[in-house]
């Protein structure tokens, strides 16, 4: 058994390393393809098809952003092959947790493996529930050993930790749902490896979120600080806050951002796109760069700057009632491969 675990070990790190000689393959024949087009005078970000049909359908910005999307998928899917196979045993752990101080934050932490992490309001409860789904793959007999010695559960005060005990092969998996009163205000530190993080209706101070292997998923929810990152998947955002940070490095990503809103909102990605779709009504300047990938503002818009060529697409710009220097919200966006769009709703 050990032995086998040393050979998938090591064929692990050179699927690893495949993939990231096809993402960079991929975007080197993408950039020799422009390099080409340009030298033969043809413009194909504004390339159509013969017939009538939208622009959206023949953008080949949306074509490379669909592409090298899927290259973080693409690693996950790599990645959760490497087991044994077959489903193992699930062993689901629940209890509930009542902080000390109502008076005070709740802080949340977890670091997870294998699995997904969800946070949830729930209006109709008093303390926080938390529920563990530990899957294991292992002789019967071993199953609930494995199971309990996996998660390294601390509570005190205010802080609640679900963390991992020690890092184990695609063997087992762990993740978390947790169910959060509305009496509380709270801090959430999410981190997993290959596994997505969902945070739903939370209200807090500041929401640090961070997956490997996995989307990120945001939505209706509010926090003075946002920062969210993943390696290998997908961003999308609803919330308000007054400082919103957005990376991945291979996945797009989505933000929404709602009425009266003020501060900064920083979105980076290598390979996909960025999307935002503009909710409110506050003054809103905007800073996009894109290395392989056009830039389009959709609304009443006032360009200061625009440079498209070779050296990539750089676009500064605000609305039109209001300047630079008085944007109450200042959005910039960045990716080297996919295109940036910003959009009044």
């Amino acid at each position: 058994l050990k032995k086998q675990l040393v050979e998938l070990s090591g064929e692990k790190e050179k699927l690893h390393e495949k993939a990231k000689q096809i993402s960079n393959s991929a975007q080197e024949k993408m950039l020799a393809v422009r390099k080409k087009a340009k030298e033969k005078g043809i413009e194909i970000d504004r390339i159509k098809k013969k017939e009538k049909v939208k622009t959206d359908s023949s953008d080949l910005d949306d074509i490379i952003t669909k592409a090298t999307s899927q290259i973080g998928p693409l690693v996950s899917s790599i990645i959760e092959s490497i087991s044994f196979g077959g489903d193992g045993h699930l062993v689901v752990e629940a209890f509930d947790w009542e902080p000390e101080n109502k008076q005070e934050n709740v802080v949340i932490n977890t670091n997870l493996q294998n699995g997904s992490v969800k946070v949830y309001q729930d209006e109709d409860r008093d303390s926080i529930h938390v529920k563990l789904n530990k899957r294991v793959k292992a002789d019967k007999e071993r199953v609930d050993q494995i199971a309990k010695d996996l998660v390294n559960i601390k509570q005190a005060g205010n802080i609640i930790s679900i963390e991992v005990e020690k890092k184990f092969s695609n063997r087992h998996s762990v993740s978390a749902e947790i169910y959060l009163p509305e009496k509380y205000k709270y801090d959430c530190n999410l981190k997993s490896v290959n596994g997505s993080i969902t945070l739903e209706e939370v209200n807090g101070d500041a929401f640090l979120i961070s997956t490997t292997n996995g989307k990120v998923v945001i939505s209706d929810s509010n926090a003075r600080r946002i920062q969210a990152g993943s390696t290998n998947g997908s961003i999308r955002c609803h919330a308000k806050s007054e400082k919103v940070d957005l990376r991945t490095s291979n996945g797009s990503i989505k933000h929404y951002i709602p009425e009266e809103m003020r501060g900064e909102v920083n979105l980076s990605t290598v390979n996909g796109s960025v999307r935002v779709y503009l909710e409110t009504e506050e003054c809103a300047s905007v800073k996009a760069k894109s290395k392989v990938g056009g830039i389009k503002l959709e609304g009443n818009w006032k360009i200061v700057k625009e440079i498209k060529g070779r050296v990539g697409n750089d676009v500064v710009a605000h609305q039109r009632h209001c300047d630079l220097e008085t944007a109450s919200l200042r959005i910039n966006a960045t990716t080297s491969q996919g295109s940036i769009r910003v959009m009044e709703e």
